[in-house]
């Protein structure tokens, strides 16, 4: 028995391996776009780590009595008896958007000693301090807003707002 020669049109088979061909070449441009633009694209910025706020709010004792002494601690009393330990701190930016929340802790006593003149030297609290932190606030602000309780807003700049000092506020009934 002979083998006869393939009669197979060879246009089949080369347009087989062209179709394949194409399709292989296709495949591979289309991978390395897809490469080079993942790798070509920039990394967004990392965002820059928020902060904590820390500050605090005396209340000077005037005439009458603004301070309440509460064992070892205090808080305000009569005009003042809005400020007290757990009063809501509130820090927004300049579009009054609330950033973040916090609230006073109990108050510490600040004494003074009544003037000779006065028939001293006598101890008695002159004023009540409260500290206060605020968590996870965002940077980049520029200005920050605080409000304690309803006694209006003070406006700090971020370099205090992120101070170590903190952000310093007084009450006085004088």
């Amino acid at each position: 028995m002979a083998i006869e020669p393939d009669t197979t049109p060879r246009r089949r088979r080369s347009w087989l391996v062209v179709s394949a061909s194409v399709l292989a070449a296709t495949g591979i441009a289309i991978g390395g776009v897809f490469t080079y633009k993942a790798v070509s694209e920039p990394t967004p910025p990392v965002a820059a780590a928020s902060f904590t706020m820390y500050g605090s709010i005396e209340i000077q004792n005037g005439y009458p009595g603004t301070v309440e002494e509460t064992g070892w601690g205090c808080h305000g009393r009569r005009g003042f008896s809005d400020i007290v330990a757990g009063a809501a701190v509130i820090i927004t930016d300049s579009k009054w958007q609330t950033l973040g929340t916090g609230s006073l802790d109990e108050g510490q006593k600040i004494y003074a000693d009544t003037p000779a003149i006065l028939g001293g030297p006598t101890r008695f609290v002159a004023s009540c301090k409260m500290a206060f932190r605020v968590h996870d606030l965002p940077p980049g602000r520029g200005q920050y807003s605080v409000t304690i309780s309803h006694r209006g807003t003070q406006v700090v700049d971020e370099s205090q707002a992120r101070s170590a000092a903190g952000v310093q506020l007084v009450l006085s009934a004088n």
